[in-house]
């Protein structure tokens, strides 16, 4: 499971997801800046991509808070600017 904290902190976590299956739970703090400088350098050349879920005209940014909000995607949704 990857998380983040765009819509917010804190949660309800049902603890007994976690029992009776292989799952792990992890977490980690804030990067130094030559952890930031290597993830960057990885990037720039290649290593790293970001994953594209649907791409949406600026028009059409009320759709793609629809499609954010329902949750149902994977990816970042992305709104090309003309």
């Amino acid at each position: 499971m990857i998380t983040g904290t765009t819509a917010g902190s804190q949660i309800p976590f049902n603890l007994g997801v976690l029992q009776g299956r292989p799952l792990t739970l992890m977490g980690s703090g804030g990067r130094s800046r030559r952890s930031f400088a290597a993830m960057m350098h990885m990037v720039h050349y290649g290593g790293l991509r970001g994953v594209v879920g649907r791409t949406f005209d600026l028009a059409d940014a009320p759709k793609a808070h629809e499609v954010m909000a329902g949750r149902d995607f994977f990816g970042k949704l992305v709104l090309r600017v003309p």
